[in-house]
């Protein structure tokens, strides 16, 4: 019971604002109940307080890809292409998928490896830019994803096409995202970090080396 109360109560002082002193305050509290020990919480208040902090991250990768960049343009806005840019275990059930322009939505369930949880995720589509040579063919391409919906506190995507000197592609992408406070934000604090992410862009690369080489061949 005292540890229960006592954890519970700091992530609230911290959600209001008011997280200094906290475990002065809850030793003060279970002195008053007659407890002589500080306890566990007392202990774990200032992992407590730096955990449930909301701190922004960022990811970045890029990858080349020899396929120019109107077929990869074409790979990445195909409604099927998260389904095959997402590595297994983890699967993707579309629910809405529309065509990719500014405001578009996508909305599909991400489903845990190994468990029949689904986890809902909605995206919008913005920001779009593009830029043209001399001789008016694409040069480059970008637009950002941002969750609406989702089990992270925050995700803006920033995606990035460019044109390279051998007609191949570069992409790259940009991530902000940060986690739920306190104990909210575990379930995401493993599945997306600086090691899964890695994880997940490099099958990214990976995927479409192989899926736009076969298709080259078959066309």
């Amino acid at each position: 019971g005292g540890f229960e109360d006592s954890s519970t109560f700091g992530v609230r002082r911290l959600h209001a604002g008011r997280g200094e002193g906290i475990g002065r305050f809850l030793w003060s509290s279970r002195r008053a109940r007659g407890e002589t020990r500080p306890g566990i919480a007392v202990a774990l208040s200032p992992c407590i307080l730096r955990r449930s902090r909301v701190a922004m991250r960022r990811f970045a990768t890029a990858h080349t890809l020899s396929a120019p960049l109107e077929k990869v343009l074409a790979f990445y806005s195909s409604p099927v292409a998260l389904q095959r840019l997402t590595p297994p275990p983890v699967a993707v059930r579309a629910v809405r998928c529309e065509p990719l322009g500014e405001r578009s939505l996508a909305e599909f369930d991400l489903c845990v490896p190994f468990t029949s949880i689904g986890v809902r995720w909605l995206a919008r589509h913005s920001g779009f830019t593009s830029e043209k040579g001399m001789d008016g063919t694409l040069v480059k391409y970008a637009f950002v994803d941002k969750m609406e919906l989702g089990p992270l506190a925050s995700w803006r995507h920033l995606h990035e096409f460019s044109r390279t000197k051998c007609g191949g592609t570069r992409v790259a992408d940009s991530i902000d995202y940060s986690h739920l406070p306190g104990v909210r934000g575990f379930p995401t604090r493993v599945l997306f970090n600086y090691a899964s992410l890695s994880v997940l862009f490099g099958w990214r690369a990976l995927i479409s080396r192989v899926l736009l080489r076969s298709s080259r061949g078959s066309s």
